[in-house]
């Protein structure tokens, strides 16, 4: 049998997990343990999470949020933490540490990266589009370019010297 979600807030299930008043402001001023709670409750509950939180009709900000929580897999590979501090952010990373009791691995590993500053993000890189520009490739090209040396630094984080990249070019 499936219970409505309307019926499962309204019996107090939210008030039970700190989180008070939800619907009352389209989950806007959600502190971030409720925004972690809440996503954690509607995973669980959900087989289509994305309708379920345009039916409740939240923020774009908890949409993307949970989202971006929903799409991450345990990562077993310092380029994979990478990869999702680029996509995600160190914040999200952080709630998903505390979500899959990874806390200890995930968020030192991160912090890890972060300190000895190896790329993640395109401004990252020791170069920029200016300089594939003066290698003669335009237009889309350079993004495309700027995203493949990305990936290649995050895996080998030495490459990350303007004089590798240029060679990769």
């Amino acid at each position: 049998n499936f219970t409505p979600l309307n019926e499962i807030i309204s019996c107090g299930a939210l008030e039970h997990l700190g989180i008070v008043n939800p619907i009352d402001n389209n989950f806007k001023h959600l502190e971030p343990l409720e925004d972690l709670r809440l996503f954690a409750f509607l995973n669980q509950i959900s087989s289509d999470l994305p309708y379920t939180l345009k039916s409740l009709k939240c923020s774009n900000k908890f949409y993307n949020y949970c989202t971006l929580l929903n799409e991450i897999t345990i990562p077993d590979t310092r380029y994979e933490i990478k990869k999702i501090l680029n996509r995600a952010g160190y914040d999200i990373l952080c709630d998903y540490a505390r979500l899959t009791g990874l806390t200890d691995k995930l968020i030192h590993i991160a912090d890890d990266i972060i300190a000895k500053g190896e790329a993640y993000k395109l401004s990252h890189l020791k170069l920029n589009g200016q300089d594939i520009a003066k290698h003669g490739i335009c237009g889309e090209e350079i993004g495309k370019k700027l995203e493949y040396l990305l990936d290649l630094v995050m895996q080998k984080p030495e490459l990350n010297t303007r004089d590798s990249l240029i060679e990769l070019i």
